[in-house]
């Protein structure tokens, strides 16, 4: 009987400890639980700024790519002629009103008028024009060409198709007019020969000695 009540004494004492056990175990499970929330909501607010911070600096960076881009579309860009279509507008305005587009001396005009006459869209060259350089071979074959003045244009290829329908350069003064100022230039330049499409503006070239045919034509700037 002794015994027993002995082995009932030892129970109770190991249940006693086993519950004090248990509920430090459970109150250091709760600690650590309420730990590790606190950590979690520290990184979420981290996160939330985070967040904003990178936003606002996205915006930023877009508003200034979009101000960046808005002030490049502001800068005037060097406009591209469509040769084609101003040909054959500058055509169609000077045979309509003759009189009121004038470009120089009267026997210029003259010359330009007989040349309007002659279609434009015409892909049968005589091949006088032997090479090119510059943007002299874009004028003549009616290509687009950036920085050229648009208002010579169909003037600068009606006197390219004259220079194109001459064998030689005696042919050509006989076609251009006296104001066209047709001349061979002297000193480092000697041999080149050039006549007038405005103020500013010569078409230059080489004749091929006694073969017909002009070689290196370009437009050159008069000063």
């Amino acid at each position: 009987m002794i015994i027993i009540k002995q082995k009932l004494e030892s129970s109770k004492q190991k249940l006693s400890s086993i519950n004090i056990n248990s509920l430090e175990a459970a109150e250091q499970a709760r600690i650590s639980f309420e730990s590790l929330q606190g950590s979690i909501n520290k990184f979420c607010l981290l996160n939330d700024q985070v967040t904003k911070i990178i936003n606002i600096n996205v915006r930023e960076k877009l508003l200034k790519s979009t101000n960046e881009s808005t002030s490049t579309d502001n800068v005037q860009q060097p406009k591209t002629i469509n040769m084609k279509h101003e040909i054959m507008k500058t055509h169609k305005e000077r045979e309509a009103n003759l009189k009121i587009k004038t470009t120089g001396t009267p026997d210029e005009n003259k010359i330009e008028e007989k040349h309007i006459t002659e279609s434009p869209e015409t892909n049968e060259k005589v091949s006088n024009i032997l090479s090119f350089n510059g943007i002299a071979e874009n004028l003549f074959n009616e290509e687009d060409v950036k920085g050229y003045p648009i208002d010579l244009v169909s003037i600068t290829y009606d006197k390219l198709m004259i220079l194109n329908s001459c064998k030689n350069i005696f042919e050509l003064a006989q076609k251009l007019a006296k104001g066209a100022d047709l001349k061979e230039l002297t000193g480092n330049s000697s041999g080149t020969w050039q006549f007038r499409i405005n103020d500013t503006y010569r078409i230059r070239f080489e004749t091929c000695g006694d073969s017909k045919g002009f070689i290196n034509v370009r437009i050159g700037d008069y000063h």
